[in-house]
């Protein structure tokens, strides 16, 4: 463990922690670089979750529980069923990086695929901006927070309040979310041969397929195992784009 050990730091963590959560209410406890043994964190916890029904706690206490894990500058390869969290700097710092260019931070495209990843397998992502010393917001990694904000515009239906589907992906350039009766597809790549390609798929007759940032409903069948779109003459965005599917309405049934 890296937390000094001594009973002194010990008292002085907790008391941080029950002021914290005194002044704050926080609805997150997040901890990192572990917690000292000789701490009273099992009944801090405890006074939390009694006062806080709904509080989450991170795994990075070093102890046996947590609400929810925090892999850092990683992602997990399938979907979990408890949520998780990657967190992540724009660039390879947690703070200002004066000497920080193109190389160092992730290109808006790559920001945009890595949430969607993240969330189609139930994880959500904490993504740290270091600011300079006057507080403003390094026009490098601003360009990529207005790029994110901008296709979120357009694409945050798919994202917020999502969850994951009975698989993340089919191949290495598309994603799905689930929302109520609809299913989300993000394409990484642009169209070929002008259509989408959603891979195994197999979709209920009348299915509406609509591109999201476009008006109206687009064309599509069924090839076999795989949902084949038409692409429309000009694409919304240049990023990641996104099909919605949703079945067409069953018919009332009368008493």
């Amino acid at each position: 463990t890296t937390a000094p050990q001594s009973k002194e730091y010990a008292g002085y963590a907790d008391a941080h922690w029950r002021e914290l959560i005194e002044r704050y209410q926080p609805a997150i406890l997040w901890n990192d670089i572990t917690y000292p043994r000789l701490s009273q964190l099992a009944q801090i916890v405890a006074d939390y979750y009694n006062r806080f029904p709904d509080g989450l706690i991170n795994n990075r206490f070093g102890a046996d529980f947590a609400d929810f894990t925090t892999p850092e500058y990683a992602q997990y390869d399938g979907i979990t069923e408890k949520k998780w969290e990657s967190c992540r700097g724009l660039g390879f710092s947690f703070g200002y990086n004066q000497i920080e260019d193109q190389r160092h931070v992730i290109a808006s495209g790559k920001l945009i695929e890595m949430l969607i990843d993240i969330t189609s397998k139930n994880g959500n992502l904490l993504l740290n901006i270091g600011p300079k010393p006057d507080g403003s917001i390094p026009a490098i990694q601003l360009d990529r927070l207005k790029a994110l904000g901008a296709w979120l515009r357009v694409n945050g239906e798919a994202i917020f309040d999502s969850k994951p589907w009975v698989r993340p992906s089919a191949g290495p350039g598309v994603r799905f979310t689930k929302k109520g009766d609809s299913l989300y597809a993000f394409l990484f790549q642009p169209p070929a041969a002008g259509a989408f390609t959603v891979p195994g798929v197999l979709a209920p007759e009348g299915m509406k397929v609509e591109l999201l940032g476009q008006a109206g409903a687009v064309t599509w069948n069924q090839q076999d195992n795989d949902v084949v779109v038409a692409a429309p003459a000009q694409l919304p965005g240049a990023y990641a784009l996104t099909l919605k599917m949703t079945p067409a309405p069953r018919p009332a049934v009368r008493a």
